[in-house]
């Protein structure tokens, strides 16, 4: 049947309703209080299912329709029937996942005290119903660990309610219940994760509360029970002050063997206790690293299976996790480069459809190099992490403490063989590295350009870059730029170039001298240009010549002319 469309004044075919905004207390029956259960129970069955109506089908004028609260509530404190009491709790509880206003709303007209006393209900419906409503105010409240101003007094006196009252008493006496049903069991853990994890809990409690959930999730094959169990150890357990305790209930090998569970819901809230426990640092005063323990539980071989998964958030947390692990010890990295895992990570680097999970997978090769010994360090080169680093470089979140990695690289380069040495430096884009001490700002600009200085140079004459301990290098102080072995840089020098100038003056002044000489030379030596002399001229100055030299006869030589 469609209530909606069979109570009072139809509003779904309303015109004020199909323009998005009106107010159900138009649809109400004026006076509740004078309605039999039955009527009321309609009613609110009406309001429930128009709250539960998509969005988009629907838009709830939140302003207008908050001043219908009091008018149920008033109801609730009434001495009706159970199932009343129920569908009024839900009935709150839809409205307040609707909008955080109608939250505010409730407390303000004292729905703390109405949840507080039907917990204290035998009832199964109205506990549960109770609970659940309590775990939207807790979330809204304290689960988001808010801090209010002092003007705040109100937010401040039901945050100090739901932190110091009777609740989280209650809520904890209804886990350590032996007798409490599974249903009421889930939605107590789930309001117990909504609190934050610095929620005060003696150390007793917290091994009462561990060995109840460690003999639940032995036990048990609820999937929603194990999923609780998973949240509330995540939420309040996995922390430095009571992990230890986690520990010795003996809860961690089940939980690492659920990350094979085929459920994945539960093998994501398995891995994140795991990843957080992992990411804890080692407790000196307990002489126990939490890592080796996770190791010798045999959590890498999961982890190696989950790198498999199609989720995004299980192949991140994975990823996570294991570079978590290879931040340890030589013998943890030893784990992870034995299982094979590392072909895996570079596979998703190497593939576009994983560009969301690089972040991490990144940090699995920056932590391997950095906390590897030199042999380690060398199978992550032979395996590309000089190229993979190199591509973080162009990154643009620039992290920088991908410099860590690569000058790890370098030394480890400069304790083994020589040929290692030319290698990593071949293999390293020096040019990059180059712009990003030049181009960049702030603390990853001032990394690159310690680290470039460091290990690496370019010949200002051939302008070629090299590895400081394959090539010697001597840095000119007067050209102010390093020179490689095969480079002379002399004839940049003051003294080499005003020598040259002289010298090149003075060849250009003699250069001038020996031109004009042999402009005067030439000239002399230029011939006249004469005329053409007939030949019958020419024979007879022949003649006159020859009578000349033999016997100067004048007489002749009238006679000829």
């Amino acid at each position: 049947m469609d209530v909606l469309g069979s109570i009072g004044n139809e509003p779904f075919n309303d015109p004020v309703m199909k323009r998005g905004s009106y107010s159900i207390a138009d649809y109400l029956t004026e006076n509740l209080s004078e309605l039999s259960d039955e009527e009321l129970l309609r009613q609110i069955d009406f309001i429930t299912e128009v709250f539960e109506q998509e969005q988009d089908t629907i838009q709830l004028d939140t302003s207008r329709n908050i001043r219908i609260l009091p008018i149920l509530v008033e109801q609730v404190q009434k001495n009706r029937s159970v199932e009343v009491n129920v569908h009024l709790l839900h009935l709150f509880t839809t409205m307040c996942s609707y909008s955080e206003k109608f939250i505010i709303k409730l407390c303000h007209i004292g729905i703390i005290n109405i949840i507080k006393n039907f917990m204290d209900s035998d009832n199964t419906s109205i506990l549960k119903e109770s609970i659940t409503l309590l775990s939207t105010v807790v979330w809204y409240f304290v689960g988001q660990s808010k801090q209010y101003p002092k003007t705040k007094q109100f937010e401040i006196e039901i945050q100090t309610i739901l932190l110091e009252g009777s609740f989280i008493p209650r809520l904890l006496s209804l886990i350590l219940d032996g007798n409490t049903p599974d249903s009421v069991f889930v939605i107590c853990l789930h309001c117990f994760s909504q609190y934050p994890p610095q929620i005060n809990l003696a150390s007793t409690d917290t091994k009462r509360i561990l060995s109840v959930l460690s003999r639940k999730l032995t036990l048990t094959t609820n999937h929603d029970v194990i999923i609780h169990i998973c949240k509330v150890i995540g939420r309040h357990f996995v922390i430095a002050s009571r992990v230890i305790y986690l520990v010795s209930s003996c809860m961690i090998p089940h939980i690492i063997a659920l990350l094979g569970h085929h459920m994945i819901d539960i093998v994501s809230e398995a891995l994140h206790v795991i990843g957080c426990m992992i990411a804890l640092e080692r407790d000196d005063r307990e002489n126990f690293d939490y890592t080796e323990y996770a190791v010798d539980c045999g959590v890498i071989k999961y982890l190696c299976s989950l790198l498999k998964q199609k989720s995004v958030s299980i192949l991140k947390e994975a990823l996570w996790t294991i570079s978590n692990i290879i931040a340890g010890s030589t013998e943890l990295i030893d784990s992870v480069i034995n299982s094979n895992c590392i072909t895996q990570v570079i596979a998703m680097l190497d593939s576009p459809d994983y560009d969301k999970l690089k972040t991490e997978a990144y940090w699995v090769f920056m932590n391997g190099c950095t906390c590897g010994n030199d042999q380690q360090i060398e199978y992550f080169v032979q395996n590309g992490v000089i190229h993979i680093l190199m591509s973080l470089l162009r990154n643009e979140q620039q992290n920088p403490e991908v410099f860590d990695a690569l000058e790890c690289i370098v030394k480890a380069g400069d304790r083994l063989a020589a040929a290692a040495q030319a290698v990593q430096a071949v293999q390293m884009d020096v040019e990059i590295l180059q712009e990003l001490a030049s181009t960049t700002q702030g603390v990853f600009q001032k990394r690159a350009e310690v680290f470039y200085h460091s290990y690496f140079y370019q010949c200002g004459v051939c302008h070629r870059y090299f590895y400081v301990g394959d090539v010697p290098m001597k840095y000119c102080q007067e050209c102010a730029f390093p020179v490689c072995e095969g480079c002379d840089c002399s004839v940049y020098h003051l003294d080499y170039q005003l020598a040259h100038w002289e010298e090149s003056e003075e060849k250009k002044s003699e250069t001038k001298k020996k031109g004009r000489r042999k402009k005067k030379s030439s000239q002399a030596k230029l011939p006249a240009e004469k005329e053409a002399v007939p030949e019958g001229v020419l024979q007879r100055f022949k003649e006159l010549l020859g009578a000349y030299l033999e016997d100067l006869d004048m007489l002749r030589l009238s006679s000829l002319l």
